[in-house]
């Protein structure tokens, strides 16, 4: 997804975002399909829980991977000791 997003044109926030999301699982899709016709339906819910197991790390590890490299760096973000709220 990187070699896409960079195809494409993608910058930073945009482009950080696509690669996180193509790292999360479609699993969904192939119960609702195992459901559907009645097939392997077994086997598509351990590929689920599974895939929600090792959502996390592989998400947390495309992240740190993105920020070592400085990859499609995102703006940072500063704490404000003033309040516009009164």
């Amino acid at each position: 997804m990187v070699g896409c997003a960079k195809a494409v044109g993608l910058e930073n926030a945009p482009a950080r975002a696509s690669v996180i999301l193509a790292s999360l699982p479609i699993t969904g899709v192939a119960f609702t399909l195992a459901d559907r016709y009645d097939v392997g339906q077994n086997e598509t819910l351990s590929n689920i829980l599974f895939g929600n197991v090792l959502v996390l790390p592989t998400t947390l590890s495309w992240v740190y991977f993105m920020d070592a490299v400085n990859l499609f760096e995102t703006a940072s973000f500063t704490a404000s000791t003033s309040s516009t709220c009164s």
